[in-house]
């Protein structure tokens, strides 16, 4: 896990306190304990380079932390992340599968057969100095 930590918050560029929260978070559970997973992790001649969870409620299968960081992208490892899992899940029983994707990994999902469903918008708030 800690691996996988680590290639998050290169591929999602994350601060490191954030990442320091959000690593806090995912590690006070062991991985078959957690509410989202399994966890996937990709390597590029043997080093951390993409991440994905998948979690699976409600009928559907959501498609989750997908990322790679940014020396690895352009090369298909983020579409080969997102298919294993995938498959995985339809051997799962699961049919459906949903996402919300960056603009960035976008044309990686509708390559994949994803179709645009709705938009949603996000903010993030960040406490004043």
């Amino acid at each position: 896990m800690r691996e996988w930590i680590r290639a998050f918050g290169l591929g999602f560029e994350l601060d490191e306190h954030i990442l320091a929260s959000y690593s806090r978070l995912v590690m006070s559970l062991p991985p078959d304990q957690h509410p989202v997973g399994p966890f996937y992790l990709a390597r590029l001649d043997g080093q951390p380079v993409a991440t994905f969870a998948l979690f699976c409620a409600a009928g559907v299968a959501g498609i989750c932390e997908v990322c790679t960081i940014p020396s690895a992208r352009g090369q298909g490892i983020g579409a080969a992340i997102t298919l294993a899992p995938l498959l995985d899940g339809r051997a799962m029983g699961y049919r459906i599968a949903v996402l919300q994707a960056s603009q960035m990994g976008e044309p990686v999902y509708r390559r994949l057969g994803f179709a645009a469903y709705c938009t949603l918008d996000a903010y993030c708030w960040r406490p004043p100095a």
